[in-house]
């Protein structure tokens, strides 16, 4: 921040660099001022600075701020293309808003505007809202318009499965396997974490294994690659994995990062962190907790 304080004359690029720094490390609440002091500067956002600030909204489901992104963009009229649209989508279905997302990609595949990024968005925010039918629809759709699907398009779909009961219905992790390995592109640890969660759903176990190298490779002092190892080696009954899994992390001296929520009140981001009691509201919040167990059970 104070390297790009000392910038004499701030570009778009300027801006968009530190504002892609903040969204990358959670500072929502300096990203909103930075954009309105971006707008103050008349410096005029291009689509990578609301890309960012939509990715931000989305993170951490804060629909407001991702509306306010929206209305902006349509008081400037400015177009959405792929990247913008497909922005759009993933904050709305993110943020459990299903029909806008809908109604959005409605709009931008009217304008003969499909890719697969777009279409994967829409699958994914059917995924997150448990509508596995229309996300199979959706994807039969997407075939039907000669568009190749990617390996994260089989994860959103497997994870619309998953989450709608359909386990098995949809076996296509072989081919979402051959895809990441095909891919021109060097496959990153977002893609692998995203594949070795579906064989965990799917509960296959060699794939995971198959994920869990490449991603141990790319990052060997991953914790959430072990801990999700063990995880799916727990369920499968192979407690001898378990152990290598849990040995390793300790021979690597690598500690689980405790869970972490974030969550939009009235405007303001909110972070809550397990077994933190740094919320002033933390006494009122657990035992919130505790009487909701006694009286559900969970």
């Amino acid at each position: 921040m104070a390297f790009f304080n000392e910038i004499p004359d701030k570009d778009v690029i300027s801006w968009n660099t530190l504002i892609k720094c903040c969204a990358r490390f959670h500072w929502h609440a300096e990203l909103f001022k930075l954009f309105q002091d971006m707008q103050s500067s008349n410096v005029k956002p291009d689509n990578l600075t609301l890309v960012s600030l939509l990715s931000a909204c989305a993170s951490v489901g804060a629909l407001n701020h991702g509306t306010w992104v929206h209305v902006y963009i349509q008081k400037n009229h400015i177009e959405l293309d792929n990247m913008l649209g497909t922005a759009l989508i993933t904050m709305n279905g993110k943020c459990g808003e299903i029909e806008k997302a809908y109604e959005l990609f409605s709009k931008i595949t009217e304008k003969n505007v499909k890719n697969v990024f777009v279409f994967t968005a829409m699958i994914a925010a059917y995924a997150m809202d448990g509508q596995a039918w229309k996300a199979i629809d959706l994807f039969l759709r997407m075939e039907e318009t000669a568009i190749e699907p990617d390996c994260i398009t089989f994860v959103a779909l497997l994870s619309a499965c998953s989450h709608g009961g359909l386990k098995g219905r949809v076996g296509k992790l072989e081919e979402a396997a051959k895809l990441i390995n095909s891919m021109p592109i060097e496959p990153d640890v977002s893609m692998w974490s995203a594949f070795m969660r579906a064989c965990g759903s799917h509960q296959n176990v060699d794939l995971a294994e198959h994920a869990f190298k490449h991603l141990t490779e790319i990052d060997p002092l991953i914790d959430a690659a072990y801990v999700l190892l063990s995880n799916i080696y727990a369920k499968a009954g192979r407690w001898d994995g378990v152990s290598r899994a849990r040995k390793k992390l300790h021979e690597l001296g690598i500690q689980k990062q405790p869970g972490c929520s974030l969550i939009e009140l009235n405007g303001t981001v909110h972070e809550f962190r397990a077994g933190d009691f740094l919320n002033p509201q933390s006494v009122e919040i657990y035992s919130m907790l505790v009487l909701q167990e006694l009286l559900f059970g969970s």
